[in-house]
């Protein structure tokens, strides 16, 4: 059995980490990642093992109005 946690980057201009650690913030989804690519090995592999795959994963949102970085919360004008 493999586990693996996956949370996305904060929205919402809400931070608990300090400045200089918010490059780390990118190993929040490390254990999913190490889980879906054991995925992806053994599906390579085909192995005879019955094996179990849990990725608990979720978004870090305050609420459901949150910003997410990157998309634009006004429609753009084409």
């Amino acid at each position: 059995m493999l586990v693996g946690k996956g949370i996305t980057f904060d929205t919402g201009g809400i931070s608990l980490k300090p400045g200089e650690a918010m490059d780390e913030m990118k190993f929040d989804m490390c254990g999913a990642a190490s889980v879906f690519g054991t995925v992806n090995a053994v599906l390579a592999i085909k192995p005879r093992l019955n094996l179990v795959f849990i990725v608990a994963a979720a978004e870090n949102m305050p609420d459901g109005a949150a910003t997410k970085p990157g998309i634009s919360s006004t429609p753009s004008r084409a």
